[in-house]
């Protein structure tokens, strides 16, 4: 049946290949007419997609006994729903009952357009050194916003925690670039999209964290002896069933009006050069464009993280979850204006991923132990707790404790190995070419 859908997805429908098609010919009468219907409607859903944008919508439909009228919203909206109009020719083979796509209040008519291939994904943000900063940041919201949408089926589809994990970053990039970007944008128009971007953001980190805490706990048994492996069973079966109950509000919120909403206005804005931008006053001298202000902006979050030096040693954790978050900050921005530094750019950033990585697992590790001191300490208030053995969780969390300790007494000399001459001549070096 998938492969019959697929068949008919591709090129104009014909009735004859209902006879020479093999892979529906090869399928048992009772299941033909529901293949063709979702035949049709792929065909239907592809050509609502065709612009490739995903920022389309569908209203409210209205039917009557010979036809559908559905209405399309969107930037995209006329050409979206002329390609699915012209794409329902499957449909109105199989039914009697006409769909009509509006937009507008009017139906649509297909036209092949001059350039019928679909918009290509972006490889990079397209950052120019004279683009306005406001545009720059345009341009960097959309790729990002872009590698989001990408990933949320395979996270809806939920097989590869990978595509979660990406999704879940391209938000948390995107909130990072309002960062960068907002003071060069009315905040009354980022908003709503900014708050769109934390709900999204907390919706999958819910699901995410879990994925992390059971990966590693599973990577922690694989090297155990086989008559170990089962010792966080009581522990995974309870992080289990948070991540099931996680999941099932990710997909709840995915689906809502919220998210859709989000998606459509975001992608909107993200589509309209200029949309929110703040005027730049023609009679002063304003730095606004990426040439006059990113070496600054680099070198303010570069002295950020770099003043921390003076109590790295023996800083307490708190000190070292701050020191993270500024490294991302930093890294962020080398990224988002990669394009436009010299290639000396690739080489800071690689070592601040280095340290950040470093600061990373050392708060997994340390968010790790409190979960596991909780899940004791509920099991040590059960009435029931004699009925599972914990020891293997005690276990871990004697291990999650000791990992945390060598990632924080080895943490001075990974700075050590940051905070060097040739780190800061890099940057100076990638930051020149503007």
């Amino acid at each position: 049946m998938v492969a019959c859908t697929t068949a008919f997805h591709r090129k104009k429908f014909k009735p004859k290949r209902l006879k020479k098609e093999p892979s529906f010919t090869a399928l048992p009468a009772e299941v033909q007419d529901d293949t063709l219907a979702m035949a049709a409607l792929i065909r239907m859903a592809d050509g609502l997609d065709y612009s490739q944008s995903q920022i389309s919508a569908l209203g409210q439909a209205q039917r009557s006994s010979q036809v559908i009228e559905i209405p399309v919203t969107g930037l995209y909206a006329g050409e979206d729903a002329a390609r699915a109009q012209e794409k329902a020719d499957l449909w109105h083979h199989l039914f009697d009952v006409q769909l009509r796509f509006l937009v507008e209040g009017e139906p649509v008519i297909w036209v092949q357009p001059q350039a019928a291939l679909p918009k290509k994904k972006l490889k990079a943000p397209g950052v120019l050194p004279d683009d306005p900063m406001s545009e720059a940041g345009r341009k960097v919201l959309r790729f990002h916003f872009e590698r989001m949408l990408d990933h949320e089926p395979g996270t809806r589809l939920g097989e590869d925690i990978e595509e979660l994990h990406d999704m879940r970053v391209a938000t948390r990039r995107m909130r990072s670039a309002f960062r960068v970007f907002s003071p060069y944008f009315d905040p009354d128009v980022l908003k709503p999209f900014l708050k769109g971007l934390k709900r999204t953001g907390g919706a999958l980190g819910s699901v995410r964290d879990l994925d992390v805490f059971m990966e590693k706990a599973q990577r922690y048994l694989d090297g155990l002896p086989e008559e170990e492996q089962s010792s966080l069973d009581p522990l995974l079966a309870n992080w289990l069933e948070q991540r099931e109950a996680a999941r099932a509000q990710m997909l709840k919120y995915l689906d809502g009006k919220k998210y859709q909403q989000f998606v459509r206005d975001f992608g909107a804005f993200l589509l309209t050069e200029g949309a929110g931008a703040l005027p730049v006053p023609a009679d002063k001298p304003l730095p606004h464009r990426v040439c006059h202000v990113v070496p600054t902006l680099i070198y303010d979050r570069y002295q950020v993280v770099r003043g921390y030096e003076t109590v790295i040693e023996g800083a307490p954790i708190e000190t070292l979850h701050a020191l993270r978050i500024d490294c991302k900050r930093l890294r962020y921005s080398l990224e988002f204006f990669r394009e436009v530094l010299g290639p000396e750019a690739e080489h800071v950033i690689r070592e601040v991923v280095i340290i950040q990585d470093h600061l990373g697992n050392l708060h997994d590790a340390d968010v790790a132990c409190g979960l596991l001191v909780g899940f004791l300490a509920g099991w040590a208030r059960a009435e029931q707790r004699e009925r599972i053995n914990v020891s293997g969780v005690t276990s871990y969390l004697v291990a999650k404790q000791n990992e945390l300790r060598v990632l924080i007494e080895s943490f001075p000399e990974a700075w050590q190995h940051f905070d060097r001459p040739e780190v800061r001549r890099k940057l100076a070096l990638a930051v020149s070419v503007l």
